[in-house]
């Protein structure tokens, strides 16, 4: 049995896809002219104070000549008002055109910064807990300690204490230094 066709969408419904995109979806010509904006675009053409047929902004038209010099597509990102966007510049260099699609990327950015903010405090509670801590793996490969453990064992330093630690892994032969009171 042959696999169904798909169906064809018409051409007019293609040509939509852009308009209909949520996020904006804007072309600038070789010169950084506005060829086109769709809805979601308006904002920042606002804020811009261009419209269509117009010049966009002197970054935009830089970057544009860049991307379309190098024939190479890039990604920036950029803060509009609350949000932040994730530019995609295509060069569409047989055309001398760039399209640019954005994605609110604002959700992803505000999650990393909190992530950034977990792992400093992770950081700084490893540095500076007096109990020695030590991360391992399932296979109990260790692959993080605190200053405390180290120094618990005699040794200077992270490194000089996991070179002793996997040159005997079957030995544990440390003496604490803790004091017994």
């Amino acid at each position: 049995m042959k696999p169904a066709r798909p169906p064809r969408i018409p051409l007019s419904d293609l040509a939509r896809f852009p308009a209909e995109n949520p996020n904006p979806v804007f072309r600038l010509n070789c010169d950084g002219r506005i060829l086109y904006a769709n809805d979601a675009s308006q904002a920042l053409l606002r804020d811009w104070a261009c419209e269509v047929g117009g010049y966009a902004p002197k970054f935009w038209q830089d970057l544009t000549a860049k991307v379309l010099t190098r024939k190479v597509s890039r990604t920036i990102d950029i803060k509009h008002g609350k949000k932040i966007y994730a530019y995609f510049i295509t060069p569409i260099a047989d055309r001398r055109y760039v399209d640019i699609y954005a994605s609110d990327i604002t959700d992803r950015k505000l999650a990393e910064e909190r992530l950034q903010i977990s792992e400093q405090r992770l950081r700084d509670m490893m540095e500076n807990v007096p109990a020695g801590i030590s991360i391992a793996t399932p296979e109990r490969k260790v692959i993080a300690t605190n200053p405390s453990l180290w120094k618990m064992f005699g040794f200077n330093s992270e490194e000089e204490f996991l070179d002793v630690r996997y040159r005997y892994p079957d030995r544990l032969f440390f003496r604490c230094k803790v004091p017994v009171s």
